[in-house]
């Protein structure tokens, strides 16, 4: 764990909250060097708007590429489920971050973590056209 990194991410945490925005940022670093990070983002409002989906958008975009893996994380606040989720996608498995759930929902941050009782209806309904139109779009790529 590189210290100065984890630092970079919480001076962005309370660069964002001194514009207005939610107290936490992001960097993305490959060998030691940052990738990508949440500056540019994180100053705007928005359910998907977390400091680490931006520091991972930011380096894709930086590197042209829709894999990080090798690459590793540094968060103020440890990641919430869906930057977990966004974490694993792009192939990063290494995380660090300043404080986590408990010391955040300790400092009054409660409202940003989803609710435990949240509960999802899904349905699948088949779409043969669909399928076949993702079948012939993915074997054009590969």
């Amino acid at each position: 764990m590189n210290n100065d990194l984890l630092s970079i991410a919480v001076k962005y945490a309370k660069e964002a909250a001194s514009q207005g925005g939610y107290p936490f940022g992001a960097v993305v670093t490959n060998d030691g060097k940052i990738i990508g990070d949440s500056r540019r983002r994180t100053i705007t409002f928005g359910a998907l708007n977390h400091a680490e989906i931006n520091a991972i958008i930011n380096a894709c975009e930086n590197t042209k590429k829709n894999d990080l893996t090798g690459c590793v994380i540094y968060s103020s606040c440890q990641p919430c489920e869906l930057c977990m989720g966004a974490i694993k996608w792009i192939g990063i498995r290494e995380v660090h971050y300043a404080m986590d759930m408990a010391d955040a929902k300790s400092a009054g941050l409660e409202e940003v973590f989803a609710p435990d009782f949240a509960r999802i209806t899904e349905h699948k309904i088949l779409n043969e056209d669909l399928i076949a139109f993702m079948k012939k779009w993915y074997d054009a790529k590969v």
